[in-house]
């Protein structure tokens, strides 16, 4: 899929929190949409997943 917007990849390098912080929210997040609203919660994460790159902002890599 070609996308000119850079979403993250939901890779881990390892389990430490610096470096994954938006894959952690996201898969925490996630859990609690699906226990909240069950299958109803898939275009809600979806949707999350799109704005992940604003998430990016908050959580900048280090150079």
């Amino acid at each position: 899929m070609l996308s000119e917007i850079p979403l993250p990849s939901l890779k881990f390098k390892h389990f430490k929190w610096t470096g994954n912080e938006v894959i952690y929210l996201l898969l925490v997040i996630g859990a609690v949409l699906v226990v909240l609203y069950g299958i109803l919660a898939v275009p809600l994460i979806l949707v999350l997943y799109l704005l992940s790159p604003l998430w990016g902002r908050l959580f900048p890599k280090a150079a």
